[in-house]
C-alpha cells in the first residue's frame, strides 16, 4: 500500500510533488516570515535547523529520478526558483 491509497476511499485526484533544494537553501528558507508565520514546528528556529541536519544525515529525503512509479508525479529542482513560479509550475503540469 503507498500513502496515496489512503486517498483512493474519496475518489479524489492524488499529485505528488518533490520540491529539491541543497541543505543550506532549505535552512535558509526555513526562518522566512512567512514559514515562521505559518509553520509552529519552524518556531524554534535552532531546533528545526537541528532537525533538517539530523535528518538529511541519516536518511535519504529526495527520490531517485524515477523511482515514483505514478502518473501525477513531479520533481522539481528549486533552487533558483521564486515560489510563486514554482506553483505556476506545478499548476502548469498537472493542468489545476
Amino acid at each position: 500500500m503507498h500513502g496515496k491509497d489512503i486517498f483512493r476511499p474519496y475518489g479524489t485526484a492524488f499529485f505528488h510533488v518533490e520540491l529539491i533544494a541543497p541543505q543550506a537553501v532549505r535552512l535558509e528558507r526555513s526562518d522566512t516570515t512567512n514559514r515562521l508565520a505559518h509553520k509552529a514546528s519552524k518556531q524554534d528556529v535552532a531546533s528545526s535547523h537541528c532537525r533538517l541536519m539530523q535528518e538529511d544525515a541519516h536518511y535519504r529525503l529526495v527520490s531517485l529520478p524515477g523511482e515514483i512509479p505514478w502518473d501525477n508525479d513531479l520533481r522539481l529542482e528549486n533552487e533558483h526558483i521564486p515560489a510563486d513560479e514554482a506553483a505556476r509550475m506545478i499548476r502548469d503540469r498537472f493542468g489545476l
